[in-house]
Protein backbone atom coordinates (compact mmCIF):
# COMPACT_ATOMS: atom_id res chain seq x y z
CA UNK A 1 0.00 0.00 0.00
CA UNK A 2 1.20 3.55 -0.61
CA UNK A 3 2.12 5.68 2.35
CA UNK A 4 -0.58 7.92 3.79
CA UNK A 5 -0.59 11.27 2.08
CA UNK A 6 -0.72 14.59 3.83
CA UNK A 7 -4.18 16.10 3.94
CA UNK A 8 -4.36 19.66 2.64
CA UNK A 9 -5.51 22.10 5.26
CA UNK A 10 -8.90 23.64 4.58
CA UNK A 11 -9.16 27.43 4.43
CA UNK A 12 -9.35 28.96 7.88
CA UNK A 13 -13.05 29.44 8.67
CA UNK A 14 -14.65 32.43 10.26
CA UNK A 15 -14.89 32.70 14.00
CA UNK A 16 -18.16 30.81 14.03
CA UNK A 17 -17.80 27.09 13.40
CA UNK A 18 -21.24 26.73 11.83
CA UNK A 19 -21.03 27.99 8.28
CA UNK A 20 -23.84 28.79 5.90
CA UNK A 21 -22.61 26.64 3.01
CA UNK A 22 -24.49 24.86 0.26
CA UNK A 23 -25.32 21.16 0.71
CA UNK A 24 -22.69 18.67 -0.51
CA UNK A 25 -25.34 16.08 -1.36
CA UNK A 26 -28.99 15.91 -2.27
CA UNK A 27 -31.51 16.85 0.38
CA UNK A 28 -33.88 14.10 1.51
CA UNK A 29 -37.06 14.02 -0.54
CA UNK A 30 -39.03 11.88 1.93
CA UNK A 31 -40.89 12.83 5.11
CA UNK A 32 -39.45 15.61 7.24
CA UNK A 33 -38.00 14.60 10.60
CA UNK A 34 -39.19 16.32 13.76
CA UNK A 35 -35.56 17.04 14.68
CA UNK A 36 -32.60 17.60 12.39
CA UNK A 37 -28.88 17.69 13.13
CA UNK A 38 -26.32 20.10 11.73
CA UNK A 39 -24.96 18.82 8.44
CA UNK A 40 -21.25 17.99 8.52
CA UNK A 41 -20.80 20.41 5.63
CA UNK A 42 -22.04 23.22 7.89
CA UNK A 43 -19.31 22.65 10.50
CA UNK A 44 -15.58 23.33 10.34
CA UNK A 45 -13.05 22.75 13.09
CA UNK A 46 -10.70 25.59 13.98
CA UNK A 47 -6.95 25.06 14.34
CA UNK A 48 -6.73 22.86 17.42
CA UNK A 49 -5.74 19.38 18.60
CA UNK A 50 -9.17 18.27 17.36
CA UNK A 51 -8.38 19.42 13.83
CA UNK A 52 -4.94 17.79 13.99
CA UNK A 53 -6.53 14.51 15.05
CA UNK A 54 -9.08 14.80 12.26
CA UNK A 55 -6.33 15.24 9.68
CA UNK A 56 -4.52 12.15 10.92
CA UNK A 57 -7.72 10.13 10.89
CA UNK A 58 -8.71 11.35 7.43
CA UNK A 59 -5.36 10.23 6.00
CA UNK A 60 -6.25 6.58 6.51
CA UNK A 61 -9.13 6.19 4.01
CA UNK A 62 -6.89 7.62 1.29
CA UNK A 63 -4.13 5.18 2.21
CA UNK A 64 -6.19 1.98 2.05
CA UNK A 65 -5.93 -0.24 -1.05
CA UNK A 66 -9.55 -0.60 -2.14
CA UNK A 67 -8.82 -3.57 -4.43
CA UNK A 68 -7.79 -5.56 -1.35
CA UNK A 69 -11.02 -4.61 0.40
CA UNK A 70 -13.03 -5.62 -2.68
CA UNK A 71 -11.21 -8.94 -3.17
CA UNK A 72 -13.73 -11.16 -1.34
CA UNK A 73 -16.71 -9.26 -2.79
CA UNK A 74 -15.50 -9.98 -6.30
CA UNK A 75 -14.79 -13.65 -5.63
CA UNK A 76 -18.20 -14.06 -4.00
CA UNK A 77 -19.83 -12.61 -7.14
CA UNK A 78 -17.82 -14.86 -9.43
CA UNK A 79 -15.60 -12.02 -10.65
CA UNK A 80 -11.80 -12.28 -10.95
CA UNK A 81 -9.48 -10.65 -8.42
CA UNK A 82 -5.71 -10.81 -8.14
CA UNK A 83 -5.49 -8.50 -5.11
CA UNK A 84 -3.78 -9.62 -1.93
CA UNK A 85 -6.48 -10.67 0.57
CA UNK A 86 -6.82 -8.69 3.78
CA UNK A 87 -6.21 -10.34 7.13
CA UNK A 88 -7.87 -10.21 10.53
CA UNK A 89 -11.64 -9.88 10.47
CA UNK A 90 -11.45 -9.29 6.70
CA UNK A 91 -9.67 -12.54 5.94
CA UNK A 92 -11.36 -14.74 3.30
CA UNK A 93 -12.27 -17.39 5.89
CA UNK A 94 -13.72 -15.02 8.50
CA UNK A 95 -17.50 -14.60 8.66
CA UNK A 96 -17.34 -10.83 9.23
CA UNK A 97 -15.48 -10.18 5.99
CA UNK A 98 -16.85 -7.19 4.12
CA UNK A 99 -17.85 -5.02 7.05
CA UNK A 100 -14.70 -2.88 6.93
CA UNK A 101 -15.55 -1.94 3.36
CA UNK A 102 -18.74 -0.38 4.72
CA UNK A 103 -16.78 1.63 7.26
CA UNK A 104 -14.44 2.78 4.52
CA UNK A 105 -17.38 4.04 2.50
CA UNK A 106 -18.69 6.04 5.45
CA UNK A 107 -15.30 7.49 6.44
CA UNK A 108 -14.40 9.28 3.17
CA UNK A 109 -17.99 10.47 2.76
CA UNK A 110 -17.83 12.06 6.20
CA UNK A 111 -14.36 13.43 5.48
CA UNK A 112 -15.58 14.98 2.23
CA UNK A 113 -18.53 16.59 3.97
CA UNK A 114 -16.31 17.84 6.78
CA UNK A 115 -13.54 19.27 4.61
CA UNK A 116 -14.86 19.77 1.09
CA UNK A 117 -11.73 18.02 -0.25
CA UNK A 118 -12.67 16.33 -3.52
CA UNK A 119 -10.00 13.67 -2.96
CA UNK A 120 -12.32 11.87 -0.53
CA UNK A 121 -15.24 11.79 -2.94
CA UNK A 122 -12.95 10.59 -5.73
CA UNK A 123 -11.54 7.83 -3.52
CA UNK A 124 -15.05 6.48 -2.91
CA UNK A 125 -16.38 6.47 -6.45
CA UNK A 126 -14.25 3.51 -7.50
CA UNK A 127 -15.37 1.10 -4.72
CA UNK A 128 -19.01 2.13 -5.14
CA UNK A 129 -18.78 1.36 -8.86
CA UNK A 130 -17.05 -1.96 -8.13
CA UNK A 131 -19.70 -2.94 -5.58
CA UNK A 132 -22.40 -2.16 -8.16
CA UNK A 133 -20.63 -4.51 -10.57
CA UNK A 134 -20.53 -7.24 -7.90
CA UNK A 135 -24.24 -6.77 -7.22
CA UNK A 136 -25.10 -7.07 -10.92
CA UNK A 137 -23.04 -10.27 -11.15
CA UNK A 138 -24.50 -11.83 -8.00
CA UNK A 139 -27.46 -13.69 -9.64
CA UNK A 140 -25.10 -15.50 -12.02
CA UNK A 141 -23.13 -16.65 -8.95
CA UNK A 142 -26.25 -18.16 -7.35
CA UNK A 143 -27.42 -15.25 -5.19
CA UNK A 144 -30.78 -13.50 -5.27
CA UNK A 145 -31.27 -10.21 -7.08
CA UNK A 146 -29.90 -7.29 -5.06
CA UNK A 147 -27.63 -9.35 -2.82
CA UNK A 148 -24.25 -7.77 -2.09
CA UNK A 149 -21.75 -9.18 0.36
CA UNK A 150 -18.31 -10.72 0.68
CA UNK A 151 -19.78 -14.08 1.80
CA UNK A 152 -22.40 -16.34 0.20
CA UNK A 153 -26.10 -15.65 0.65
CA UNK A 154 -26.46 -19.23 1.90
CA UNK A 155 -25.02 -18.02 5.22
CA UNK A 156 -28.45 -16.53 5.96
CA UNK A 157 -30.03 -19.98 5.79
CA UNK A 158 -28.37 -20.80 9.10
CA UNK A 159 -29.93 -18.17 11.39
CA UNK A 160 -33.29 -18.74 9.70
CA UNK A 161 -32.96 -22.40 10.67
CA UNK A 162 -32.09 -21.53 14.27
CA UNK A 163 -28.29 -21.50 13.93
CA UNK A 164 -25.96 -18.69 14.96
CA UNK A 165 -23.43 -17.68 12.30
CA UNK A 166 -21.26 -14.68 13.07
CA UNK A 167 -23.63 -11.73 12.60
CA UNK A 168 -24.29 -11.62 8.83
CA UNK A 169 -26.87 -8.81 9.14
CA UNK A 170 -24.40 -6.83 11.26
CA UNK A 171 -21.99 -6.95 8.34
CA UNK A 172 -24.63 -6.05 5.75
CA UNK A 173 -25.65 -3.07 7.85
CA UNK A 174 -22.14 -1.60 7.65
CA UNK A 175 -22.21 -1.84 3.85
CA UNK A 176 -25.70 -0.34 3.60
CA UNK A 177 -24.84 2.49 6.00
CA UNK A 178 -21.70 3.25 4.00
CA UNK A 179 -23.69 3.47 0.78
CA UNK A 180 -26.26 5.75 2.38
CA UNK A 181 -23.48 8.01 3.68
CA UNK A 182 -22.02 8.11 0.18
CA UNK A 183 -25.34 9.29 -1.19
CA UNK A 184 -26.25 11.76 1.53
CA UNK A 185 -22.80 13.21 2.20
CA UNK A 186 -20.95 12.82 -1.10
CA UNK A 187 -23.86 12.97 -3.55
CA UNK A 188 -23.12 9.58 -5.16
CA UNK A 189 -26.39 8.54 -6.80
CA UNK A 190 -25.01 5.15 -7.82
CA UNK A 191 -24.56 4.37 -4.12
CA UNK A 192 -28.28 4.97 -3.61
CA UNK A 193 -29.14 2.67 -6.52
CA UNK A 194 -27.06 -0.13 -5.02
CA UNK A 195 -28.55 0.49 -1.58
CA UNK A 196 -32.12 0.38 -2.87
CA UNK A 197 -31.46 -3.03 -4.41
CA UNK A 198 -29.95 -4.24 -1.13
CA UNK A 199 -33.01 -2.98 0.75
CA UNK A 200 -35.28 -4.82 -1.68
CA UNK A 201 -33.24 -7.98 -1.08
CA UNK A 202 -33.59 -7.57 2.71
CA UNK A 203 -37.34 -7.12 2.32
CA UNK A 204 -37.68 -10.23 0.14
CA UNK A 205 -35.44 -12.28 2.43
CA UNK A 206 -37.23 -11.44 5.68
CA UNK A 207 -40.85 -11.14 4.48
CA UNK A 208 -41.54 -14.92 4.54
CA UNK A 209 -40.29 -15.30 8.13
CA UNK A 210 -42.75 -15.40 11.01
CA UNK A 211 -42.33 -12.82 13.75
CA UNK A 212 -41.09 -15.55 16.10
CA UNK A 213 -38.51 -16.79 13.59
CA UNK A 214 -37.34 -13.26 12.87
CA UNK A 215 -36.82 -12.63 16.59
CA UNK A 216 -34.63 -15.75 16.67
CA UNK A 217 -32.62 -14.47 13.69
CA UNK A 218 -31.99 -11.19 15.54
CA UNK A 219 -30.36 -12.99 18.45
CA UNK A 220 -27.30 -13.44 16.25
CA UNK A 221 -26.75 -9.67 15.96
CA UNK A 222 -28.05 -7.29 13.33
CA UNK A 223 -26.12 -4.05 13.85
CA UNK A 224 -28.28 -1.09 12.89
CA UNK A 225 -30.34 -2.67 10.12
CA UNK A 226 -33.49 -0.98 11.39
CA UNK A 227 -31.63 2.33 11.62
CA UNK A 228 -30.33 2.35 8.04
CA UNK A 229 -33.69 1.23 6.65
CA UNK A 230 -35.54 3.91 8.65
CA UNK A 231 -33.05 6.49 7.34
CA UNK A 232 -33.63 5.22 3.83
CA UNK A 233 -37.37 5.73 4.35
CA UNK A 234 -36.73 9.34 5.34
CA UNK A 235 -34.70 9.84 2.15
CA UNK A 236 -37.10 8.14 -0.27
CA UNK A 237 -40.52 8.31 1.38
CA UNK A 238 -41.02 4.64 0.41
CA UNK A 239 -42.94 2.99 3.28
CA UNK A 240 -41.59 -0.43 2.25
CA UNK A 241 -38.26 0.48 3.86
CA UNK A 242 -39.94 1.39 7.15
CA UNK A 243 -41.89 -1.87 7.07
CA UNK A 244 -38.66 -3.82 6.63
CA UNK A 245 -36.95 -1.77 9.35
CA UNK A 246 -39.61 -2.78 11.86
CA UNK A 247 -38.86 -6.46 11.27
CA UNK A 248 -35.45 -5.77 12.82
CA UNK A 249 -36.91 -4.44 16.09
CA UNK A 250 -35.58 -6.91 18.66
CA UNK A 251 -38.15 -7.29 21.41
CA UNK A 252 -35.58 -8.78 23.79
CA UNK A 253 -33.88 -5.39 23.72
CA UNK A 254 -36.73 -2.95 23.14
CA UNK A 255 -39.48 -4.40 25.38
CA UNK A 256 -37.59 -3.74 28.65
CA UNK A 257 -36.70 -0.23 27.47
CA UNK A 258 -40.33 0.48 26.60
CA UNK A 259 -41.31 -0.72 30.08
CA UNK A 260 -38.74 1.57 31.71
CA UNK A 261 -36.33 -1.23 32.68
CA UNK A 262 -32.59 -0.94 32.02
CA UNK A 263 -31.35 -4.43 31.15
CA UNK A 264 -28.60 -3.31 28.80
CA UNK A 265 -25.81 -4.39 31.15
CA UNK A 266 -26.65 -8.04 30.47
CA UNK A 267 -26.56 -7.63 26.67
CA UNK A 268 -23.45 -7.82 24.52
CA UNK A 269 -22.35 -4.29 23.59
CA UNK A 270 -22.27 -4.80 19.81
CA UNK A 271 -25.87 -6.04 19.94
CA UNK A 272 -27.20 -3.17 22.03
CA UNK A 273 -25.38 0.04 21.04
CA UNK A 274 -26.53 0.49 17.44
CA UNK A 275 -30.06 -0.86 18.11
CA UNK A 276 -30.42 1.40 21.16
CA UNK A 277 -29.35 4.41 19.09
CA UNK A 278 -31.95 3.27 16.58
CA UNK A 279 -34.62 3.75 19.24
CA UNK A 280 -33.84 7.46 19.15
CA UNK A 281 -33.78 7.61 15.35
CA UNK A 282 -36.99 5.62 15.09
CA UNK A 283 -38.74 7.89 17.59
CA UNK A 284 -38.01 10.73 15.18
CA UNK A 285 -39.30 8.61 12.31
CA UNK A 286 -42.47 7.85 14.26
CA UNK A 287 -42.99 11.57 14.73
CA UNK A 288 -42.80 11.90 10.95
CA UNK A 289 -45.46 9.30 10.34
CA UNK A 290 -47.86 9.94 13.21
CA UNK A 291 -47.47 13.62 13.95
CA UNK A 292 -49.55 16.45 12.50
Amino acid sequence: MPAPRDIPRPPRPSRRQVLATAPTGPRPSGPRAALTAFRLADVRLLESPFLANMRRTCAYPLFVDTDRLLHTFRLNAGLPSSAEPCGGWEAPDVQLRGHTTGHLLSAPAQAYAGTGDEAYAAKSRSPVSALAECQRAAPAAGHRQGYLSAFPESVFDRPEAGGKPWAPYYTLHKIMAGLLDQYELAGDRQALTVLLDMAAWADARTAPLSRERMQTVLKGGFGGMNDVLARLYLVTGDAAHLRTARRFDHEELYAPLAAGRDELATTWAARRTAPTRTCTARSVTSACTTGP
